[in-house]
């Protein structure tokens, strides 16, 4: 086996079943989830009616499956729940942990292995077995689904702060500025690669009015200091 670094994430495991199931995904998040094809992935958004964000989401499908990383997975489930009606679709929490997959020299994974081999868009699954191209950073990489005690996440905050992704909690949720709240959409957080445009879902209609504007109202970027 190569070996490697592993970099636990904050992200959740929250596996969708249900006959509705891809339509349901379909018209929540953000991605193009119908033209997404068996054992590969997509990043998307959750948004609300105001197309702020709820959280930032790898969907991972397999044959007859699929499977959500969420970062705010509690958040994830009761703002799906409210939305489905009567459709087939059924929501259940893994409890393992989520890992990146670096090159590296700290341990040898035969599952890591796996994830290194694949595209950055491929899937992997094999019962509860489960690795993913790419890392969550969009890194050369991947990502493997685990069992493991709780541990820090310290290497991944310092990481996604440098590649500026936005952290739920953090830089799209505060409680002392809301019109700035109100301002940050995916857009504005530097995630317009996980919207697909032309498509209708839940706060498409304001993304799709700040593309077409001058200007955004605001932007996220990140400081450096020395």
């Amino acid at each position: 086996a190569t070996a490697v670094v592993l970099r636990r994430t904050p992200l959740t495991p929250l596996k969708v079943t249900g006959n509705d199931a891809g339509n349901f995904l379909h018209a929540m998040l953000s991605a193009d989830v119908s033209t997404l094809r068996p054992n590969s992935h997509v990043d998307a958004c959750l948004l609300t009616g105001q197309s702020t964000l709820t959280d930032l989401i790898t969907i991972a499908r397999c044959e007859s499956e699929w499977l959500l990383l969420c970062e705010d997975v509690s958040t994830v489930v009761r703002e799906l729940e409210k939305r489905r009606v009567m459709e087939d679709v059924a929501f259940a929490t893994i409890g393992k942990a989520v890992f990146d997959v670096l090159h590296g020299d700290a341990v040898d994974d035969a599952l890591a292995d796996k994830a290194l081999s694949l595209e950055p868009t491929a899937v992997y699954h094999n019962d509860d077995v489960w690795a993913l191209g790419g890392t969550s950073l969009r890194e050369a990489g991947g990502r493997i689904i685990t069992n493991a005690d709780d541990g820090p996440i310290d290497a991944w905050e310092r990481a996604r702060v440098e590649t500026g992704r936005p952290r739920c909690g953090f830089e799209f949720e505060t409680s002392y500025d809301s019109k700035l709240l109100e301002s940050c959409g995916p857009l504005e957080s530097g995630l317009a690669f996980a919207c697909a445009e032309g498509k209708c879902y839940l706060g498409a209609e304001l993304v799709g009015k700040r593309r077409k504007a001058p200007s955004l109202r605001c932007r996220l970027r990140g400081l450096r200091f020395e």
